[in-house]
């Protein structure tokens, strides 16, 4: 009837979907005999040819999901939604060998060369040699009444239990294309033992549990060991599958580990549960092993003992401590207003130390300005933050700075204010001296903590002092002259009266004895100039005189100068 078709119809492609339509798809196909493949769909009342290119011309497998869907497969993976035919993109470039719908709505796609895809939803999963599946090309996929999924390859038969995949489920003999009939029995169809039911071993493995410690102590850190045993030995030692919990939470996936170790297990009581599966999926009674985590030190009864010993002596100690708060809350409060006082007199003499003229500094116990106000920042053409954490050697000039630092030493080694002078030279250039009084700082355990100074400039002062000694001086000279004019000017009088006398004796006839006289009343004259000179004074001069003396000298006239020279006889 349907001659385009095909020759032949491979016998994987038959299948009746959930509506009861028969399916057959074309295996070989001949064009020049007029074939050209594709699918035949039977729905009870007349027959559909699905032709190429809608649909696949050459269909190896095929299968329905849950919503419908009718899958189909060969060289790419196509699905039929009632109306037309789509090619799903996810498998490409691979040849489709099985197609199962399975009951939780997921696709399962056995494939050549590619292992086997998963479906579930919209997203796909590929298992391959990675997750345990040793051969790449799977003929038959079908899933048991337990939900679990086979998949016969060219290497083993393998039985996927929704989280990891079980090899050798069946002996090398039986490996083959598998079935399972209405009555839920395995079928397999080997090349050496032809087609055969399968019935599974139904005795479980047993197990035990071969080390574990019962008090585990901190950091809490433990490892616990077990061993099953197929009874038939139908499933090696080492082909044997564990899974485990720890209180009663979810079971780890099945794996051959026989050995598990617990890190950092908090204190507390433990319930360690262990099963084992065969191959043929039977189960070992759940062996159960109870330890205990002993709790770190600060968690045992001895220290809570402890701890609540101390805490009620703290709680003793916490009432009489709120009982004094009592009494200091009232002196807090005074506290806190005399501390706001205190601050503001602080501000108050900050101010002050800023403002007063007087040059003032801190320095700490290594010779570091610790604080200076604006006088003595403006010593140097500075700003106060300019010196702030500087050492002295850095401010001071060389010979200054080690003035200071002997001044320092001497503190520290006699405890006492010391008072000395400095000479600085200005920014502009000015040589100004200076008084320095400094005194010790010491901290509350009367340990030396730096010093405090203050800087008098007395350039003006000693000036002025200069000055005050120069009058001095002049006033003394000055009344000295005075007295001393006094007292010689009465002798001189009665001396040159005498001499004016005897000239006018008539009886002195001798030449020589006149010409003295006169020599003498001449010198009492110049004598006499000096005096009047001398108690005239205003300013005078000094002269070096016999033995690098200084001499006062007054200005008084020719006659003093002519007396100095005169008289080179010594008896004159």
């Amino acid at each position: 009837n349907y001659p385009r078709l095909s020759g032949m119809i491979y016998w994987k492609s038959d299948f009746v979907d959930s509506k009861g339509r028969i399916w057959f798809g074309a295996y070989h196909y001949n064009d020049k005999l007029g074939q050209i493949g594709g699918l035949l769909c039977f729905d009870g009342s007349k027959w559909i040819h699905y032709e190429p290119p809608e649909a696949l011309d050459v269909v190896y497998a095929m299968g329905e999901t849950t919503d419908g869907r009718i899958w189909a497969g060969t060289h790419e993976l196509q699905y039929f939604d009632g109306q037309i035919w789509q090619i799903d993109e996810t498998i490409t470039d691979v040849w489709v060998h099985s197609i199962l719908g399975a009951k939780d709505g997921s696709l399962w796609v056995g494939t050549r060369l590619k292992g086997v895809w998963q479906r579930k939803g919209e997203v796909w999963r590929q298992y391959t040699q990675q997750e345990g599946l040793e051969g790449n090309f799977f003929e038959s996929i079908i899933e048991t009444a337990d939900g679990n999924i086979w998949a016969s390859g060219s290497l083993g038969i393998y039985r996927f239990d929704g989280q990891s995949w079980t090899p050798d489920i069946l002996p090398d003999e039986l490996v083959g294309e598998i079935k399972m009939d209405s009555k839920g029995n395995l079928w397999t169809v080997a090349p050496e033992w032809g087609t055969a039911m399968v019935e599974m071993e139904k005795l479980s493995p047993t197990l035990s549990v071969t080390s574990y410690v019962e008090e585990v102590t901190q950091p809490g850190n433990t490892l616990i060991s077990w061993q099953g045993q197929d009874r038939w030995h139908d499933t090696a030692v080492s082909e044997l599958q564990y899974a485990w919990r720890l209180n009663d939470r979810a079971w780890s996936h099945y794996t051959r580990e026989n050995e598990h170790i617990f890190l950092g297990l908090t204190d507390g009581d433990y319930r360690f549960q262990v099963k084992a599966r065969d191959k043929a999926f039977n189960n070992s009674d759940v062996i159960t092993v109870s330890f205990v985590v002993l709790p770190p030190i600060w968690k045992q009864a001895w220290f809570i003992g402890g701890l609540t010993g101390l805490i009620l002596v703290i709680l003793w100690q916490s009432a009489r401590v709120v009982r004094r708060n009592r009494q200091l809350h009232l002196a807090n409060k005074q506290l806190a207003l005399a501390s706001e006082q205190v601050q503001a007199n602080w501000d108050i003499l900050r101010t002050l130390v800023d403002t007063v003229p007087i040059p003032l500094y801190l320095q700490d116990k290594d010779q570091i300005f610790t604080d200076c106000n604006k006088a003595f920042a403006d010593l140097f053409g500075k700003s106060p933050q300019d010196i702030v954490g500087k050492h002295q050697t850095k401010i001071w000039s060389l010979e200054v700075a080690q003035i200071e630092a002997d001044a320092t030493r001497t503190i520290i080694s006699n405890q006492k204010m010391q008072h000395y002078e400095i000479e600085m030279e200005e920014p502009e250039g000015n040589k100004r001296k200076f008084v320095v009084t400094k005194a010790p700082l010491y901290e509350l355990t009367r340990d030396f903590d730096g010093v405090v100074a203050a800087i008098f400039d007395i350039t003006e002062r000693q000036r002025v002092e200069e000055m005050a000694r120069e009058l001095e001086r002049d006033l003394v000279v000055v009344q000295t002259a005075g007295a001393a004019a006094h007292r010689i000017n009465q002798p001189l009088t009665v001396i040159i009266g005498m001499v004016d006398l005897l000239l006018q004796d008539y009886k002195i006839v001798d030449g020589g004895m006149r010409e003295g006289l006169a020599s003498i009343r001449k010198a009492g004259l110049a004598i006499e100039a000096i005096v009047k000179a001398m108690q005239t004074v205003k300013e005078y001069r000094t002269e070096k005189y016999v033995g690098n003396m200084d001499i006062v000298s007054f200005d008084a006239g020719q006659e003093s100068e002519d007396l100095s020279h005169s008289g080179d006889d010594g008896n004159k």
